[in-house]
């Protein structure tokens, strides 16, 4: 069945932690490709993270490393010796795709800068995902998503729902890393497709912060002085408007066609008078301020008497796109979400099981893979060695050394 993945036939090599990169990687070798990520001796810190949300991280059950890095292998090399730098060399040699996360100073530093590479390397694709991008003040700067994609683009201040007691929106955690992934992924595989009319090589960079412009740019462009578009906005401001429903859960409609779908609405909320009054006529006049709190506090009070179930019924049923805010709890009892395969469940060594989510991409050609659990640190590393050419004499010295580490 791998002949048929589309990346059949592609070797990547990853050197990078946490989850950005990684996730990218992931991608990638559910697509066929073969991955095969380099770790130090000490490994990616991201294997010892599940505990900070409360999840296990031991070898019999570590969900949170699987999630990013299974279906990998594992190789584990001191490159701040010169023949443990030599070996990836070799491994690079092999490779079309070199993914990395690290800092430019830490490249540069251990000869892996790509002005260094291509010279070696010429049909090699550098990807380098990055926190701030290439230039300016903050590049060297350290990039995780909490700081370059949500706090620094406006997200995290101006989403918030401004009242007296407000406070900014939290970061989601790993989201904005793996919105960044999908944009490297992107990246790299048109640099691939480059290469098969030049035959040559490229880097290609994408950045935490610059990812996040990107993914903002409608609320960016709206901001902007000339617009004038308000950020944050209060409860009663123009906007999509959430509605607390009698079980304490909330809902969201959108009315895009307000001609169309208002006057539904109306009816299905026991009010089909107000879509013929001069305030709620047209969506120009019902985002009048006045007009928008009084429509938001009545519709509050008819919202509040009955269930979020019972609201999503009645509007769905008359072709109006809702649903109840879900809880990330939810989700893996969603049954549009399993049945689909965008969340699995997941055995590990323990004989635990959770639930994972999954790259949400579908091939016709191919069967969506299996969850895997990723190898341990330097399980991969002899058979790789091997690969390119080593003796069991050689990498055992290497072992002793501390320049290959081996399970």
């Amino acid at each position: 069945m791998d002949q048929n993945k589309p990346l059949s036939g592609l070797r990547v090599v990853e050197l990078s932690t946490f989850v950005a990169a990684p996730a990218c990687t992931k991608v990638l070798a559910d697509w066929g490709a073969e991955v095969i990520k380099v770790e130090s001796g000490k490994g990616d810190s991201f294997r010892t993270f599940g505990p900070v949300f409360n999840v296990p991280a031991t070898a019999g059950e570590n969900p949170l490393f699987d999630l990013l890095n299974g279906g990998k292998r594992f190789v584990s090399l001191d490159i701040k010796k010169p023949e443990g730098l030599e070996l990836l060399y070799r491994l690079l040699e092999t490779a079309d795709v070199f993914v990395t996360n690290n800092r430019d100073k830490a490249l540069t530093r251990a000869g892996l800068d790509y002005d260094t590479l291509k010279g070696k390397f010429p049909r090699l694709i550098y990807a380098h995902l990055t926190g701030f991008g290439d230039v300016g003040p903050k590049k060297n700067n350290p990039g995780f998503d909490v700081v370059a994609f949500w706090a620094m683009t406006g997200f995290m201040a101006d989403m918030s729902i401004q009242t007296e007691h407000s406070y900014p929106v939290g970061a989601p955690t790993g989201m904005g890393d793996v919105i960044t992934s999908s944009m490297l992924s992107s990246a790299l595989l048109g640099a691939l497709y480059a290469r098969q009319r030049t035959g040559k090589g490229d880097r290609v960079t994408v950045s935490l912060y610059g990812t996040s412009i990107w993914c903002n740019s409608v609320l960016i462009t709206a901001a902007q002085q000339k617009y004038g578009y308000k950020f944050p906005k209060g409860r009663y401001d123009p906007g999509p408007t959430a509605y607390k429903t009698s079980d304490g859960e909330w809902i969201q409609t959108s009315i895009l066609e307000y001609d169309r779908y208002f006057p539904a609405l109306c009816r299905v909320l026991g009010v089909p008078e107000m879509a013929k009054d001069p305030r709620f006529k047209t969506q120009k006049t019902s985002l009048q301020p006045e007009n928008k709190r009084y429509q938001i506090e009545l519709f509050e009070k008819i919202y509040a008497t009955k269930t979020a179930d019972e609201w999503v019924r009645e509007l769905s049923a008359a072709d109006i796109t809702v649903d109840k805010l879900a809880h990330f709890k939810d989700i893996p009892h969603d049954e549009q979400a399993r049945q689909n395969g965008f969340i699995v469940e997941h055995a590990m060594p323990s004989g635990e099981t959770c639930y994972l989510s999954r790259p949400s991409a579908r091939f016709d050609s191919m069967e969506t893979p299996p969850v895997s659990c990723a190898a341990h640190l330097g399980e991969d590393t002899a058979a790789v060695l091997k690969e390119l050419g080593l003796s069991d004499a050689e990498i055992s010295r290497l072992a002793d050394e501390g320049v290959a580490m081996l399970k």
